[in-house]
């Protein structure tokens, strides 16, 4: 693989990423905590598949010298797996503050 088809799998990646962060902020602004809590997968483990995709963002980014990315990828990561610890405690406090705060990112 060279570096332009690792670009286009790191974009394509990238963009699961951020269609998946997405639905998180979309569903925690429209639907009560008990209803998140009943889906399946759960959100817990959904960003632990999230998690993982990170690792091989990541990977791929050092190979096309492209650190930026695979660390974005892991800060939209982070507010699912915080998100998903929320919705597992019933949290509505801080699933309440992580939507706002990622709401507030650019999704770019």
């Amino acid at each position: 693989m060279n570096d332009h088809q690792k670009r286009a799998v790191v974009q394509a990646l990238y963009d699961r990423v951020i269609q998946v962060a997405n639905q998180f902020l979309h569903n925690a602004k429209h639907f009560r905590i008990e209803v998140l809590q009943l889906r399946d997968p759960s959100y817990e483990e959904l960003a632990e598949k999230i998690d993982r995709l990170c690792k091989v963002i990541s990977i791929l980014c050092e190979d096309v010298d492209d650190p930026l990315t695979g660390q974005k990828a892991y800060e939209y990561c982070a507010f699912m797996k915080g998100m998903a610890v929320a919705i597992k405690d019933c949290d509505t406090t801080e699933l309440n503050r992580l939507t706002r705060e990622l709401d507030r990112r650019s999704f770019l």
